[in-house]
């Protein structure tokens, strides 16, 4: 009897998966899902999350309003577009509990000073990302 590769456990794509590069896993991921539906663990769609285009923020933030409640999932997040909506990208951001880096891009047109304070404001004297080792903020003029 001879096995498929949708018949390779998810722990076995899972491993193999964590040799790609960061910027590259979450397409990868995604297209492995499409091919292997339920042989993908799903917490690897989401481990790290790059926005590129303004409508890809609104439909993380739709997503992760969904019951698996995949925000647990990410840990790097990377806002690469000048023209994002800056509240939306606050509900996204400050709802990633696990995030251990975030990469964010701010430009005159969509983050004020105010956004960016409540951004980082602490949650009733508490760190919103108790695991976050890197933030990387790019501020454009």
């Amino acid at each position: 009897m001879s096995l498929g590769l949708g018949d390779i456990p998810s722990e076995l794509f899972a491993y193999i998966l964590q040799f790609l590069d960061p910027t590259e896993l979450q397409s990868t991921t995604c297209r492995l899902a499409q091919v292997f539906p339920g042989s993908i663990p799903k917490d690897l769609i989401f481990h790290f999350v790059r926005i590129v285009h303004p409508p890809q923020l609104v439909r993380l933030f739709l997503r992760l309003r969904q019951p698996d409640k995949p925000a647990k999932w990410i840990k790097e997040m990377s806002i690469e577009t000048w023209q994002i909506d800056a509240d939306i990208a606050i509900g996204v951001i400050r709802q990633l509990s696990s995030l251990q880096s975030l990469k964010l891009r701010i430009g005159p047109n969509n983050f004020t000073p105010e956004h960016l304070q409540e951004l980082l404001e602490m949650k009733a004297g508490h760190n919103i990302w108790p695991q976050l080792e890197h933030l990387e903020i790019r501020f454009r003029p």
